[in-house]
């Protein structure tokens, strides 16, 4: 799940609704833990961790605004009270993370039609929806959250590496020598991976 920014929070935040420390923007609901074996729970963590390590892929921090309020089908008896939201980057997501939990067996319960949205309330049966400030507040989201039973763990998004050349050369005999390093470097880490090593000699020297 994401979290709206707290001030945006607390500007939605309805009596008798949700705290606004409990408001969240839902990408993937798996349902009941018991229904996945223990293989696939203990690889749930780091499958989250591998999307949100790439989630960026060299984009922006990924931007939502309110754009209108709805109620949802009845849920045991109680309907939820939403703001909508105008997210496209939260699709691709979305759709980034289903494939990590497909790939380990996490099936989803999410079946339906994904909107995305922040639940400010249950409504009774018959209670009437209150009205809704529907400034067109913004946010930006830098990390999702983890949800299993009561523990929550925390996933900073970051860039995929990128992938850069970087030739040092010197002069020899024949001419230009260059040593080309491939490198990945990630805009969100200090450390330089090499990922690979060439050699290119006999270059005309056009000095």
């Amino acid at each position: 799940a994401l979290r709206p920014p707290a001030h945006v929070a607390r500007a939605l935040a309805l009596p008798g609704g949700l705290l606004a420390e409990e408001m969240h923007v839902t990408l993937c609901y798996i349902g009941d833990i018991v229904d996945f074996d223990a293989e696939a729970l203990l690889a749930f963590p780091q499958a989250v961790g591998s999307w949100a390590s790439r989630a960026l892929e060299g984009n922006a921090l990924p931007r939502a605004r309110v754009s209108g309020f709805a109620t949802f089908v009845a849920k045991d008896g109680k309907r939820p009270l939403v703001v909508l939201l105008q997210a496209n980057e939260l699709y691709r997501l979305k759709a980034m993370l289903s494939g990590n939990l497909d790939a380990i067996g996490i099936r989803r319960k999410d079946d339906y039609s994904y909107t995305p949205h922040i639940t400010l309330k249950y409504l009774d049966e018959g209670e009437v929806a209150p009205e809704v400030d529907l400034q067109p507040y913004e946010m930006s989201f830098d990390r999702a959250y983890l949800h299993i039973g009561d523990a929550v763990t925390e996933y900073e998004f970051k860039a995929a590496p990128e992938r850069m050349m970087t030739a040092i050369g010197h002069r020899a005999e024949k001419g230009l020598y260059f040593d080309v390093v491939v490198k990945a470097v990630s805009e969100t880490e200090d450390a330089v991976m090499v990922e690979g090593y060439a050699s290119v000699a006999d270059i005309e020297d056009r000095d």
